[in-house]
């Protein structure tokens, strides 16, 4: 090679895109180092073969390699996408340039490919989209679950109540209340689905306080207990420090890791098989939990998308975003929850929560705390709702007290310009005034009283509600709700 030209031929060897020179018989004469390098041929394996021989994906029908070798021996360049499999099998996504060469009589005498492999690009933009796909279904899910909690709630309330006169008179016959009872807890589990779509979508406005992880895997183990005997001896080994969080959003993300990890052991295997749950780090501001068993293992490409929402399913065989919403939780109070496969079998889990110190503390988490009984007074209430038979519901409910219900913001605030209430129960979404509109309007009129408004909402994901209610100390109420729910707020507020 004449030494003008070795600068040329380094630089092609070098350059990111692969080249390939073909002959005019399609067959290789020249690969550069970015063909080794990603297709993981080397030079030697691939001269004297044609690209399609040595790279075909079978992704293309046999007609597109026919038409593009048409094209460029017909004096054209082609230009596309193809996808070749790699030595290890993995496909390669290249935009590709195929030029032919013409000798001095116009014939085709060589063929060169430039191709730049966009499979990482396209990857990425792949990820993007599932992830925009993933915030469309957590918007739509979020509206369903919005829509659906007005007529489950009015549901679950009257069976409720219907339940508790039938329980009341034993002369009526057993089989209604048995059915109501079978009633209720179907809309239960409803609503607990809707719970779980709430979780996973909206950020939970419970402040957080000081939570015992033991007493969070005792609940748990308890829970799972018969499970367990089956399965798999549980032992536990956790410190005394006190992490971050509530009872409830740590229930949800060590009770999904030990189910999924009971499930991953066959039953009747107890005396072969542990689940262990240990503090394996700790510093002035993290606890990290190891939760591991050894039963089935699992590559870590089959861990990859664990905590995906719905990849896995429960012990009826149902998708559950209970993984999902686990992981979520877990980076909310920490650094969320990290797995890989154990070298001696089974499964390792590490959950990285914020330690709970004392100047964690705020006022606003004292507003969960009960007060002390102070006595009890019959209590005047208002109920704002759009939604005429969710006041119905709670008039019987809350009959014991003096209740006024009204269905929109405006007849709201000329009563409370006449009234004193002790509690006041708001709808956040109503049309015209919303509840958000009425808690500062009821401000603004009344100084001070907006303390005694309880939000009651149905979840939404509108950066106004959620910054609203990220604003505000108030109690709220979620719907579907329990009557308790609306029992015990009204009976904190009369034992002040």
């Amino acid at each position: 090679m004449p030494r003008s030209l070795e600068p040329l031929a380094s630089a092609v060897d070098q350059v990111a895109e692969i080249i390939e020179i073909c002959g005019a018989d399609g067959t290789l004469q020249y690969v550069n180092g970015s063909f080794e390098r990603i297709t993981g041929y080397s030079r030697e394996e691939a001269l004297g073969r044609t690209p399609a021989s040595l790279l075909r994906s079978n992704i293309h029908p046999i007609e597109f390699y026919e038409d593009l070798w048409r094209q460029v021996m017909s004096g054209k360049p082609w230009s596309g996408r193809i996808v070749s499999r790699a030595r290890s099998g993995r496909l390669i996504h290249q935009d590709a340039t195929v030029s032919p060469v013409l000798d001095e009589f116009g014939q085709v005498s060589h063929l060169v490919a430039v191709k730049r492999d966009v499979t990482a690009r396209l990857d990425l933009e792949a990820r993007v989209r599932d992830s925009e796909r993933l915030v469309a279904v957590g918007n739509l899910a979020a509206g369903v679950a919005h829509e659906v909690s007005n007529p489950l709630t009015y549901l679950l309330a009257n069976l409720e109540v219907a339940h508790t006169a039938v329980a009341a008179h034993p002369t009526e016959p057993s089989l209604l209340s048995a059915a109501i009872q079978d009633a209720l807890e179907g809309a239960r589990r409803i609503a607990k689905v809707i719970g779980d779509l709430r979780s996973f979508v909206l950020v939970p406005q419970e402040p957080p306080g000081p939570v015992s992880l033991d007493e969070v895997l005792d609940e748990c183990r308890e829970m799972l207990a018969h499970e367990l005997n089956q399965r798999a001896r549980l032992t536990l080994d956790i410190g005394s420090a006190e992490v971050s969080g509530t009872r409830k959003d740590l229930g949800q993300v060590f009770l999904p890791l030990l189910s999924w990890a009971v499930q991953s052991i066959p039953p009747g295997s107890r005396d072969r098989h542990t689940i262990g749950v240990r503090e394996v780090a700790a510093s002035r501001r993290r606890v990290v939990i190891e939760l591991w068993h050894d039963g089935q293992s699992f590559a870590p490409e089959d861990l990859a998308h664990l905590f995906d929402p719905y990849s896995q399913t429960d012990e009826q065989g149902m998708p559950t975003l209970g993984l999902a919403i686990a992981n979520q939780l877990a980076a909310r109070h920490g650094d969320g929850i990290t797995v890989e496969p154990r070298t001696e079998g089974g499964v390792s889990f590490r959950v990285s929560l914020r330690r709970w110190t004392p100047e964690n503390d705020s006022d606003s988490s004292s507003l969960s705390r009960p007060k002390k009984p102070r006595g009890r007074r019959r209590a005047r209430l208002l109920a704002i709702d759009d939604e005429p038979l969710i006041l119905d519901v709670l008039r019987t409910a809350l009959s014991e007290h003096d209740l006024v219900t009204c269905t929109n913001g405006y007849e709201a605030l000329r009563l409370v310009q006449i009234h004193d209430f002790d509690v006041i129960f708001c709808d956040l979404m109503m049309p015209e005034l919303t509840g958000m509109d009425v808690y500062q309007e009821i401000r603004r009129l009344r100084p001070g009283l907006e303390d005694r408004i309880v939000l009651v909402t149905g979840g939404s994901v509108l950066p106004e509600v959620r910054a609203f209610l990220a604003a505000v100390p108030n109690h709220r109420i979620h719907k579907p709700f329990r009557l308790d729910d609306f029992r015990r707020h009204v009976e904190e507020r009369v034992r002040r």
